[in-house]
């Protein structure tokens, strides 16, 4: 069970979290049907995101066997059959599709999504996006994008321009600084568009967009606190301060930069993130 597990990459499906970020902030999450979607979104958006990791590996099969820590995933290693992954991935396409009917059968625009998602992440992975300067960022950032909108798509909700501004401006903000780990521990020997990137404009870039990220939210917090007629979200910018700044600590030190693994290797980090959702829990529900 933990190779498929290990294949399926459950650990990333707290990404999907993402999909509540629309009803989440429009105080909508809390209504049962709202919460139903949600839960079959979440489940669709994860079953097809696991169809792409596994499309991946076996593209990449032949170079991961030579990689010193891909070398090791299920299908790279033969514990899976590249046959009986496709099956699997077969599965899971199936399922996603059934969730998302579950959902709303007639969503053209969630359908639209799922399916720009995993075409996307097609041209990522399979025709050479992914090395590709810049184009490789964008389409990781896309990723999470297409989440918050797969997740207001579902639940008919309207997106605040500046929330949509940071997600887009955070994405961009955590690619580059994989990209960067990714440069000073392995150079270009592990990925074929290192060798366009260099410490500098990675680093730059990271520092760009996470003081963009810091302004869109700010600027977010005071919209929804200009509505609301108090003040109590600007309140919560210097704790998303914290969080990016300890991300970029983080990413500094020798680390792959993953989000999903720079956030559950780190307590302080982890510790942070559940206080911020906690106290947004606190002003948009029971306040």
């Amino acid at each position: 069970m933990k190779k498929y597990l290990k294949t399926l990459r459950v650990q990333h499906y707290m990404k999907n979290g993402l999909v509540c970020c629309a009803p989440f902030f429009s105080q909508t999450l809390s209504q049962p049907d709202i919460i139903k979607n949600i839960i079959l979104s979440i489940l669709a958006f994860s079953f097809i995101s696991s169809s792409i990791y596994i499309i991946n590996d076996i593209h990449d099969v032949e170079k991961d066997k030579r990689h010193p820590t891909k070398c090791k995933r299920p299908i790279a290693s033969g514990e899976i059959p590249i046959a009986q992954a496709k099956r699997i991935c077969a599965v899971l396409i199936f399922l996603s599709a059934l969730f998302q009917y579950l959902v709303e059968g007639k969503n053209l625009a969630a359908w639209a999504i799922l399916c720009i998602y995993f075409l996307i992440n097609i041209v990522y992975s399979v025709y050479g996006a992914k090395d590709k300067p810049l184009i490789d960022v964008c389409l990781l950032a896309s990723g999470f994008i297409l989440r918050v909108f797969y997740g207001a798509a579902n639940t008919h909700v309207d997106i605040s321009v500046w929330l949509l501004l940071v997600i887009t401006s955070g994405s961009l903000y955590m690619g580059f600084g994989k990209r960067r780990n990714e440069l000073v521990s392995s150079g270009d020997r592990t990925r074929e568009v290192l060798r366009f990137y260099n410490k500098n404009f990675l680093s730059q870039s990271m520092g760009v967009t996470m003081t963009l990220s810091i302004v869109f939210y700010a600027l977010w917090c005071m919209e929804k606190d200009a509505v609301e007629s108090i003040q109590r979200f600007t309140y919560t910018v210097p704790i998303v301060m914290i969080i990016l700044l300890r991300y970029s600590f983080i990413i500094e030190s020798d680390h792959d930069g993953d989000p999903v693994n720079v956030l559950t290797g780190d307590r302080v980090l982890l510790s942070l993130c559940i206080a911020y959702i906690v106290a947004l829990c606190w002003f948009i529900y029971l306040v």
